[in-house]
């Protein structure tokens, strides 16, 4: 919830269902997941601008639509106060399968 901390299940897996602008991530679409205890709650992209960004190539949670009043849209993952990277992510994932993700959540 927005204001405090809460703790996510990263996964890979199928995304649930479509998001739009700018994202564009179709139903079914293999990404990585958030899950909230057993509910997927968002999908974890690639933040990519067209002009250079230090937060290119970093991890950002986009949430569902219908979780915007508990968490709002997007979240900037980080880790000791250090942007994780999409890459080394995707990484751990391959090798363990799930990854435990503790955030306060601002809710923007």
């Amino acid at each position: 919830m927005k204001g405090s901390t809460n703790k996510f299940i990263i996964k890979n897996g199928v995304c649930p269902q479509y998001i739009g602008a700018p994202l564009h991530i179709n139903v079914g679409a293999l990404r990585i997941l958030v899950f909230d205890k057993n509910a997927c709650v968002g999908v974890v992209w690639k933040h990519f601008e067209n002009r250079y960004s230090e937060a290119n190539g970093q991890a950002e949670i986009r949430f569902f639509e219908r979780y915007r009043e508990s968490y709002g849209l997007w979240h900037r993952m980080f880790v000791n106060e250090q942007r994780i990277s999409y890459d080394r992510l995707q990484s751990a994932l391959n090798e363990s399968n799930e990854y435990i993700y503790w955030a306060k959540i601002k809710g923007y």
